[in-house]
């Protein structure tokens, strides 16, 4: 074989072994989602909000200690002062969830809250409530 020949069977030989590799080697995990929160009140009211920031490796870990991954809050919610958490998921549609509630009855009535959830900038959905209002995109 001559110095040129060797040359292409040992770039043929590495080009196969790299092929080989890159068929063999795990998927990388997808990348993680930017979800936003945002709850707004047609009036000012001192809420109780509940996030979900931080995920869970699985749905038994959150079963069983959700206040890990929960974050609650006493937030006043103003037609001018939504409140908006910004956090990270890898799976929003298991995860993202959102809730607000009137931490006092009023005298002049309750508060009406409107929730949306963004995932990756996009609206992925919204809700109405008089007193109380959740945003999630899980189905349990």
């Amino acid at each position: 074989m001559t110095g040129m020949g060797r040359i292409t069977a040992a770039l043929l030989a590495t080009a196969s072994t790299a092929t080989l590799t890159l068929a063999l080697a795990p998927a990388a995990e997808a990348a993680p989602h930017q979800v936003k929160y945002v709850i707004s009140s047609d009036r000012d009211f001192l809420s109780q909000t509940l996030v979900l920031q931080n995920e869970p490796p699985s749905k038994s870990a959150y079963d069983t200690e959700s206040s890990k991954y929960l974050v609650r809050n006493s937030t006043r919610i103003a037609p001018d002062a939504p409140f908006v958490v910004e956090t990270t998921l890898n799976d929003p549609t298991q995860w993202a969830y959102v809730s607000a509630s009137a931490a006092a009855k009023a005298v002049t009535g309750a508060p009406v809250f409107h929730c949306e959830v963004y995932v990756d900038g996009a609206l992925a959905t919204q809700a109405d409530g008089e007193t109380a209002v959740t945003c999630s995109l899980r189905q349990w």
